[in-house]
């Protein structure tokens, strides 16, 4: 075991989920963990380290920046809650690069795949419909994330992680990696063959990944 766990939160935001995760692993489990939360907004830094230091949570602290610029060699966890469209696929990259062990992203706001895909003969009945055109999209993007980590040696899972009625934007993707995995060229097929069968030219992650 590790001295110390180190989790970086990728778009922090309010921090919520940060002072969750520090009062789990710390006070719950007694684990020694530095988290460190990464968020472009000022004011939403000051306020998080602010009120970490009057909970006494020493090891935990928030920095001024961006997914796209935030190194993150080192981290044993990666976590990424509702990260906007391809600010999720930043997270994710980062994480494969560093070879993080264990990265968790619930997306949001899926819309990249969406501005190109174009709706097979077999699925226009489907599509015809906006909104389940849009839900199609999502699905497509979050599929094609979790075979992109299958892809890079992590053992995935996309799980619903809060009930529907809190909010519909409720998908998680887990990924655990296995550090004695080669590179899974199957993986890669399938992602091809998606994209070909969809008309996608990139889904983003690709571009950061395969280029």
């Amino acid at each position: 075991l590790k001295d110390q766990l180190k989790i970086v939160d990728m778009g922090s935001g309010k921090s919520y989920l940060t002072f969750a995760l520090y009062n789990y692993f710390v006070n719950q489990q007694n684990v020694k963990t530095k988290i460190t939360g990464i968020e472009q907004r000022e004011e939403l830094v000051a306020f998080s380290n602010e009120l970490a230091d009057k909970c006494s949570f020493g090891k935990l602290n928030f920095v001024e920046g961006s997914i796209q610029e935030t190194r993150v060699q080192g981290a044993d966890i990666v976590v990424a809650l509702h990260a906007c469209d391809t600010a999720t696929d930043d997270a994710i990259f980062k994480a494969i690069e560093s070879k993080v062990e264990i990265i968790i992203v619930a997306p949001c706001c899926q819309h990249y795949v969406r501005k190109s895909m174009e709706d097979p003969k077999f699925v226009q009945s489907v599509t015809k419909n906006g909104i389940h055109k849009e839900r199609l999209a999502v699905m497509l993007t979050d599929s094609l994330r979790a075979l992109t980590l299958e892809a890079f040696g992590y053992k995935t899972k996309v799980i619903e992680f809060i009930d529907a009625e809190h909010t519909d934007k409720n998908v998680m993707i887990t990924a655990v990696l296995d550090k004695n995995a080669a590179f899974d060229e199957k993986r890669l097929a399938e992602i091809n063959e998606l994209k070909s069968t969809f008309g996608v030219k990139d889904y983003y992650l690709d571009t950061l990944l395969f280029e």
